[in-house]
């Protein structure tokens, strides 16, 4: 899991405004439609990944869509299956929490971001 978690770290550095480290992880914030208050997009769980289940992402659909320029459903179409999501309702959208167990994953995950 070390180099699926420095390879996503590394990359998303350097895509969003603002890092936050967590006690168990490391938090991606950006600010959305023009705003000054920076929000969290996603968030990388190491401490609760793990080789079986992959390297652990919860992703703010909505703001990530919002971010990206590009709908929901693209966004999930890069992530894997269903199942292996859990969507919670949150305030301002969907949070997801997704598990990435290879370079190919990550890679799918990481091309959405090409457009910035």
């Amino acid at each position: 899991m070390g180099e699926l978690y420095a390879k996503a770290e590394e990359f998303f550095k350097e895509q969003f405004e603002q890092v936050q480290r967590l006690l168990k992880g490391v938090t991606f914030l950006a600010g959305l439609q023009g705003s000054k208050v920076r929000r969290a997009i996603l968030s990388l769980y190491p401490a609760d990944s793990d080789t079986e289940n992959g390297l652990l992402i919860f992703i703010y659909l909505d703001r990530l869509a919002e971010y990206l320029g590009q709908d929901k459903e693209t966004i999930i179409s890069n992530l894997p299956p269903l199942n292996k999501r859990e969507y919670k309702g949150w305030v301002d959208g969907e949070i997801s929490n997704v598990y990435l167990k290879n370079e190919e994953e990550i890679d799918r995950f990481l091309s959405l971001f090409k457009s910035l």
